[in-house]
């Protein structure tokens, strides 16, 4: 998978986990979100580069979005993922459809639905690719 991917997984996977966690875990999801972050989390520890930036200085990325990113995930992962993946997007839209949405959180949301659903392509890609069985994607 892709690095641009990856944080976008991890991202989805924090976000969800965090209301599930203020909710008590109403889907029953809430220990697997948690690890699919915490794997990717791992993942990033690994692969990314030891960076320091000072405060006045602006975030670069240690990778290239498009950098192959070794990610251990167990056999069921990619589709439990592209369900996420696809719901944070449903939430999105819907978030979209607001008419009084403030310009610079709109922007914000357009981001980060183009991530999601390029994401979205890339995953379905990958289950397809796998075959529902894998021990390590990249």
């Amino acid at each position: 998978m892709t690095y641009r991917t990856a944080l976008t997984i991890s991202a989805e996977m924090e976000n969800q986990s965090s209301g599930d966690r203020v909710e008590m875990d109403p889907r029953g999801i809430l220990n697997d979100l948690e690890r699919i972050w915490d794997v990717i989390d791992d993942a990033r520890r690994v692969n990314e580069p030891p960076q320091e930036i000072a405060d006045d200085q602006p975030y670069v990325s240690p990778l290239p979005d498009d950098a192959p990113f070794d990610v251990s995930l167990m056999e069921d992962d990619l589709p439990f993922i592209l369900d996420r993946l696809e719901e944070g997007n449903a939430v999105t839209l819907e978030i979209l459809t607001e008419d009084d949405l403030h310009p610079d959180v709109r922007r914000e949301q357009e981001e980060s639905l183009k991530l999601g659903l390029s994401a979205v392509v890339e995953v379905r890609s990958l289950v397809a690719r796998e075959g529902g069985s894998h021990s390590s994607v990249r």
